[in-house]
This record gives C-alpha cells, structure tokens and sequence, in this order.
C-alpha cells in the first residue's frame, strides 16, 4: 500500500481490503469517497483503482455500469481478484449491444478459447434470442481474466450453458476458490438443487477450495480435461452425494485434505431411490480414493432418516454403513453420526426369529475400534439416542482400552442422552456433560488427562 498517501485514505483502503462482505463494498461510503478523489486526481486514480476494484459485487443495478466502464477501461479487468453474482440475476444491457461486444471478440487472439462459446450465444440470439444472464457471465469471464475467487449464485441452467463451452484453459483460469449456490425453484416454489456438472466449467485445476450450497454430486461428471483438480478442501452444504458422486469427486481430487457434506431434506421429494447416498458404497470410495483426507464430516442425520423409512430393509439397515477407515492413515478428524459409521441397531421383535428368542435389538458386528484410524486426534459423533448408550459405553470404553489411539484427543457426542457411565478414569480419559443454553441437547465430552 503506498505510504504516501495520508492516513485517513489509507483507513480507508485498508477498510476496503479487509473486509469480508463484498456485498456492501460497492455502495458504501469509504467506497464513495475514494471514488470521488479518483475523478478529481489522475494521479490518485492511478493508485487507488487497483483497491477500488479488487473486489466487486454484482446485482442487477451494477451490472450495466461496471460492464461498461471496463469496455471503455479494459485495464481494470485485470484488477478485479474476486467476483461476486448476485442472486438476483444479472441484467441491464441490451440484445444489440451484448452481440457487438461477442461480434468484436469473436476473432480476437486474446480471446480464442472463448471462440465456440461466443459463436453459439451469437446463433442463439440470432435464432430465438438467448438467455441474457449467460450471456452476460461469458462477458464477464472475457473481461475479467484474473478473478481468483468467484462467488456465484445460478438461479437457472441456462446461465451456465455458453460458457460450459469455453475451452481450455476455461473461463476465469486463475480461479482458486469457487463459491456455488443454487437458488432455483420449481413450479411449486420448492428449492431444488444444482447438478455438479454445472459447476465443473469453474473447477479448473487451479482451484483449491469449493464451497456448494444444493449441489447434487449423483453421477460421474463429464469433464473437459483429465487433467487432475488441486482441490484441497470441498464443502457441500444441504446438498445430495451417492457413491457415485463420491468415486468422481474423490478419484479427481488425489491431494483432498477436508471433506464436509451435509445432507439435504428438504427437496427429497424430487430425487430417486438411487440418488440416496448408501453409505457402504461412501464407504468404498473413501476406502479407495480418499487416503490423504485429514479432516472428514458426513452430516446426514436427516436423510438417513428418509432412507431408513422408505427404502431400506431392516437386513440391509443393518448392513448399511462407511465401515472401516483405517485405510485413511491421515485423517485427524472426523464428524458423523454412529449408526452411519458402524450400522443401526435393528428392532427384530417382530420378525419370527426375534419373537422366538425374545430378541429386541441387532448391534452390528463392527465396533470404533475396528474402524477407526490410529492417526485420529477428533472424534466427534453426530447423535446418541437412549437406546444407543448403553451400547455407546462399551464401544468407547473398548475403544480407548486398545491403546492404539496414540493421538486421539477427545471424543465428543451431540444430542446425548443420560449420564456417562463408563470407567474410563483409570485409562486416563475424563467424561463431562455439557448443557446448552437455549436448548436441551446436551453434548458429551470424553477428553484425555
């Protein structure tokens, strides 16, 4: 930052720089009043615009005006690091001006991968008149080549279906952190959720982190390159995975460090039977392409739920579960209900078999210490309901009697029910219950002397 400049500018820039929402950057007052200096100096322009547009946000009110100050300022471009699209959708500009910007670039050098894409939007708006806001991200990604992290929220496929025709290196090639949400609905107003293979124009391999909300990972991805992703860290937030989707994601992604996926519920209604993750074949691919994970969360307490009522047998309930990760020789942490990691405990009262030898509950073969890793220090189980503590005492107790577990830390379990029996003293483990304040879960806590 120049040191020339006076303090109460610097403030102001460093306001800019730090700040964490990129939504009220553009519109706020620190951002007025250096963009009014830069109209008065040339000189302060010429240092100060680089903050300015470091990071920008998009709705449909700036869209028109940023887009046209980079045309006649092309420069800028290259100052924009991180890019933000609103929900709201992106418009503004007409049809005739949009094809003169695609008609000037269309035999451009500078611009050849783009070459296929911008013939197909010029078809289309000739043929029937295209979808604007794809139109407007092709743009974008043309105007804005350095844009390492990109925040982007698709409210309809067809944003995405110019630029998915981008060739390599693809659309905005220095990207490394990719933010996704989907914010579409159906006829009924329900959310539904993103196909992955929306995604994969922006996951070139520079990226490193990926963030998705409603993302559906089912299937395997048709990707433009076999070039290995970079990815070191992957979260999808109230979004679907199957093994399927697993195998792609991981097979892709050889130096994965962090794994989060949480499960979503509430547009069940419009997913198959085979779009529900069985967590043997999770199991499987994390078993097989997942060995470099250090920190692993499976949040699927709801739809384990819906798997559980309405398409899974209480044999193949019993059978259904990650099993061992022992193979994960580097995972420090890991977040998951227990009847997913080792299997549900099955009522067979009324089976003939139970009746006859006054059987209540199947516990599943598997116990943490067959499937835990030694290299594991956080163990944090997502649920405990009364008719699993009892069954929960023996498997940690028996867990931490091993020794193996040299660099495990603490143990923790949400939604706990009763009080922690086990001796665990004597093996140098203390229990504590913690209660929340504005509700009545409790979270047991099991942590090393």
């Amino acid at each position: 930052m120049p040191p020339h400049l006076p303090d109460e500018v610097l403030a102001i820039i460093g306001i800019l720089r730090s700040s964490k929402s990129t939504r009220e950057r553009p519109n706020g007052p620190d951002y007025a009043t250096l963009s009014k200096l830069c109209r008065v100096s040339k000189g302060f322009q010429q240092v100060v615009e680089p903050f300015l547009y470091e990071s920008i946000f998009l709705g449909d009110d700036e869209l028109s005006a940023f887009v046209v100050a980079v045309e006649h300022k092309p420069y800028l471009g290259s100052y924009v690091k991180e890019l933000n699209i609103s929900s709201d959708g992106l418009t503004g500009l007409t049809r005739f001006w949009l094809r003169k910007r695609l008609e000037e670039r269309q035999d451009s050098a500078d611009h050849s991968p783009f070459r296929r894409a911008i013939g197909l939007a010029l078809f289309w708006l000739k043929l029937c008149g295209a979808d604007l806001e794809g139109i407007y991200l092709l743009l974008l990604a043309m105007l804005l080549p350095e844009v390492e992290v990109l925040h982007f929220a698709l409210n309809t496929e067809m944003m995405m279906f110019f630029i998915a025709e981008v060739d390599r290196p693809g659309p905005f090639p220095r990207l490394q952190q990719v933010y996704a949400e989907c914010v579409e609905a159906d006829w009924e107003g329900c959310e539904i959720g993103m196909p992955a293979r929306l995604c994969e124009p922006f996951l070139s391999p520079t990226v490193q982190i990926f963030r998705g909300i409603r993302v559906e990972w089912l299937q395997h991805i048709k990707w433009r390159t076999a070039e290995r992703m970079s990815l070191k860290s992957v979260h999808l937030a109230n979004s679907l995975c199957n093994g399927t989707g697993m195998s792609d994601l991981l097979s892709r992604c050889p130096d994965l460090e962090t794994l989060s996926i949480k499960w979503a519920d509430e547009y069940l209604q419009h997913v198959t039977e085979n779009d529900f993750p069985y967590y043997d074949e999770i199991g499987e691919a994390l078993r097989r392409y997942g060995k470099n994970l250090r920190e692993l969360e499976l949040d699927c307490l709801q739809e384990f739920h819906y798997n559980c009522d309405y398409y899974r047998s209480d044999e193949e309930l019993q059978q259904e579960h990650v099993g061992s990760l022992q193979e994960l020789t580097r995972l420090k942490t890991l977040r998951l209900p227990l009847d997913a990691l080792l299997g549900q405990e099955v009522d067979d009262t009324h089976s003939p078999e139970g009746e006859e030898h006054g059987t209540k509950l199947q516990a599943p073969a598997l116990t943490l210490s067959h499937v835990l890793p030694s290299s594991l220090e956080k163990l944090e189980l997502m649920s405990c309901s009364s008719s699993e503590v009892e069954r929960l005492y023996v498997q940690i107790h028996d867990l931490l009697a091993t020794g193996r577990m040299a660099y495990l830390r603490y143990i923790s379990v949400k939604g706990y029910v009763g009080n922690f029996q086990s001796e665990i003293a004597p093996l140098g483990w203390n229990a504590s219950i913690l209660e929340h304040r504005y509700t009545t879960q409790k979270t047991l806590l099991i942590t090393r002397n």
